[in-house]
């Protein structure tokens, strides 16, 4: 009878940001990826014995295929020991499930139902590792079983040993290297290689982006499959094609990435080093270069899995990616769908968090942090879809380090909830019409624009013929702010005596609130620290066009 065996790796993230240097985190990424890929299964082998039928490996999950259950469960001790022995720390859950011939649809259900049932059920994991061993790893604190190459008094444990291993880092920089494509430039394997510019700021930005519903589209699709009776070779095929197809969707997207980066930076030239040029022009920053003397971008890749992908960067330009990376899911998703068309034909969205943080905060604290707001965009986003139907994808921020263990609802009542309202609009949709300044697309394109020399006053708090000669003022607005609308209202009364063109861009009034709550604080915040790479692309300016049409009438 066959049997179908799901491998779901645990604790990923724990495992990968265990250490705060940006090499070890690379380098643990790639053995995740590695011991669950396709090649690597199918390397696991005995002599004579027929290998597995890999279904699906990607993302730190695999479905295999075998022709029987003792089969399965001698693999899982082979693969289980080689996890053992090249990447030790990280933990997997293994659930079986037999069926007959025929049926491979509803053991595709019954099987992630087993894995649940597996992750539920584990017994606590600790391990005792090593009694005699009293020096500690300098990066992890568990038991030291090597010295540090790089540092001779300082001991390493077997699961940092593993991710600085030679040949895990050559195998971690070749697997990033195709999305570099043809440009001169390299990722960065040390944070302060990210961009960050010495006595003005040094924050970085780690991202976290996660498809919408993807999960409730393939249980439809398995459910469809079901209900059709379709054969075995059937829903094994077009499962393997939406399979790769998320995998093509999430690589295409990094690529647009890489491509939006390299083609802003600006060449070195004679007394210059290279650089990132984008609006507005006080926030450019220079390039470092690494130990082999290649111009790195501000931008490293670490985790791609589908439609998860998590990237660090410097922060400046964490937003402007953020958004960008959102924009190319959707756009790009209705292209993979032309090979996966039983997902559905609706593009998919995705939502995202974005942590900026100082570039040696404790990595695993600033991802927890990203992927708690990530999930907080992925609730509103699900608010509006159940009220009004409309989808499109979210994004959600947060400047600085929370408290150990803070509740993101707790984080923003401290900072942002006053007795006159609520001083942030995050989590914001990527889209929204001209009239809501609630949406990632107004603040970025309204609020923040860096308008040209040839461009109208557009009232944003760029604009040098308004607000940004006023910086004064802009910093009054912020007090205000915690002071209420009337606070706000009296005091652009008294502003507007001397300037008649002190507004607030359209459609807020001159309180600055809607329904309590304002958007303006955020755009202060973000006034001296977001970069937009690409502030001229045609969607923008249709929007200013539209938006200052309004004003005008």
């Amino acid at each position: 009878m066959p049997v179908l065996t799901a491998i779901d790796a645990i604790g990923v993230q724990s495992y990968i940001f265990s250490s705060n240097r940006l090499r070890d985190v690379v380098g643990a990424s790639y053995l995740v990826d590695h011991e669950l890929s396709r090649k690597c299964l199918l390397s696991i082998n005995d002599s004579g014995v027929s290998p597995p039928e890999v279904v699906m490996a990607a993302g730190g999950n695999a479905i295999l295929k075998f022709d029987a259950l003792e089969a399965a469960k001698a693999f899982v001790l082979r693969f289980t020991r080689r996890l053992l022995e090249e990447a030790p720390g990280l933990d997997v859950a293994v659930a079986h499930c037999d069926y007959d011939e025929g049926g491979l649809a509803q053991a595709l259900v019954d099987l992630q139902k087993e894995l649940t049932r597996a992750k539920r059920s584990r017994r606590p994991h600790a391990p005792q590792l090593g009694l005699s061993v009293m020096q500690p790893c300098a990066v992890t604190g568990l038991p030291a079983c090597q010295p540090d190459p790089q540092a001779a008094d300082q001991a390493l444990s077997r699961q940092i040993a593993s991710s600085r291993r030679d040949d895990t880092r050559q195998a971690a920089r070749e697997r990033w290297g195709p999305f570099l494509g043809d440009c001169e430039y390299a990722f960065p394997v040390d944070l302060d290689h990210l961009g960050r510019t010495h006595g003005d700021t040094s924050l970085i930005g780690i991202v976290h982006v996660d498809g919408n519903g993807v999960g409730d589209r393939i249980r439809t699709w398995i459910k469809q499959k079901k209900e059709s009776r379709s054969d075995d070779e059937t829903v094994r095929r077009e499962y393997d094609a939406w399979s790769q197809g998320l995998r093509n969707l999430g690589a295409a997207v990094l690529r647009e990435l890489v491509n939006r980066v390299s083609s802003s930076v600006r060449e070195a030239s004679e007394g210059r080093a290279a650089s990132i040029e984008g609006r507005p022009e006080h926030l450019e920053f220079e390039l470092k270069t690494d130990e082999r003397g290649d111009v790195c971008l501000p931008l490293r890749p670490i985790v791609l899995g589908g439609d998860d992908l998590t990237f660090v960067c410097d922060g400046r330009i964490a937003l402007d990616l953020t958004a960008a990376a959102l924009e190319s899911f959707e756009r790009l998703s209705r292209e993979i769908e032309d090979i996966g068309r039983h997902l559905g034909p609706e593009p998919l969205t995705a939502c995202a968090g974005v942590a900026i943080v100082r570039s040696h905060a404790p990595f695993i604290r600033s991802y927890q942090l990203c992927s708690k707001l990530c999930d907080n965009a992925k609730a509103s986003r699900m608010d509006v879809l159940n009220s009004d139907g409309s989808d499109t994808s979210w994004l959600d921020w947060h400047i600085g380090q929370s408290r150990p263990n803070e509740a993101l609802k707790s984080l923003r009542a401290r900072q942002y909830e006053t007795n006159h309202g609520r001083l942030t609009g995050r989590p914001y949709p990527l889209r929204g019409e001209a009239s809501d300044p609630f949406s990632w697309k107004w603040l970025d394109g309204s609020l923040l624009l860096s308008p040209g020399p040839k461009d109208e006053r557009s009232r944003s708090l760029r604009d040098p013929r308004i607000w940004g000669e006023r910086r004064n003022k802009v910093k009054a607005l912020a007090t205000l702010l915690r002071q209420g609308e009337e606070a706000v209202s009296a005091q652009m009364g008294a502003w507007r005596v001397v300037d008649e063109g002190i507004r607030f861009p359209f459609p807020l009034e001159d309180s600055g609130f809607r329904a309590r709550t304002t958007p303006l604080y955020d755009g202060i915040e973000l006034l001296d620290l977001h970069l937009s790479l690409d502030a001229s692309t045609e969607d923008t300016q249709s929007s200013q066009e539209r938006i200052r049409g309004r004003e005008e009438r």
